[in-house]
């Protein structure tokens, strides 16, 4: 499979570092053929700086594509627009993927041939979390959702946006007719 791993930035410069260092480490660990897009949500700090600084020190090649509307629904349909590879994966600007994870992928679609594919996320922090952090972990898109073999068994369940994974075929018709 081949893959568009799409970024969404709005002033975040004090972490796209991390998440480019561990996309960068995903592609060294598990070469396989993909781009790299970058939508910027308008920034006003040094984020789109600091992502062109990165790709000329690491020689790693990023389409940095600006949105002006402002929304993390809007820049998820901008980067679809410019996707090219046969599967579309968001990874949100506070994303910080395994080492491993560009495998997994490859592994879950050679094995079930999938047209969606969701993630477990974990929540970390430089600080210890707050006593409410555990029960309420679910509405930050962290923690596990399903049971072990991650599908889903009931029509109603949801992915959540950061590290989900779509066909492009099926992705790219469905968002792009939105009217958001």
């Amino acid at each position: 499979p081949s893959f568009s791993f799409i970024i969404f930035t709005y002033n975040s410069s004090d972490i796209v570092l991390r998440t480019l260092d561990h996309i960068k480490a995903a592609v060294d660990y598990f070469p396989v053929d993909c781009e790299i897009i970058l939508v910027d949500n308008n920034s006003v700090d040094k984020t789109i700086e600091i992502v062109r600084d990165f790709i000329a020190e690491k020689n790693f090649e990023i389409r940095i594509v600006e949105n002006p509307r402002q929304g993390l629904s809007y820049s998820r349909i901008e980067g679809v627009k410019f996707a090219s590879k046969e599967f579309i994966c968001f990874v949100d600007d506070d994303n910080f993927i395994s080492e491993n994870w560009i495998e997994v992928l490859t592994k879950i679609i050679e094995t079930y041939n999938p047209d969606v594919i969701g993630c477990r996320t974990e929540g970390i922090s430089n600080v210890m979390f707050p006593k409410w952090w555990s029960k309420y972990q679910n509405l930050y898109a962290c923690g596990t959702r399903f049971k072990e073999t991650g599908f889903l068994d009931n029509p109603l369940d949801k992915m959540w946006g950061a590290g989900f994974t779509a066909r492009t075929k099926y992705l790219n018709p469905a968002l792009l007719r939105m009217n958001l």
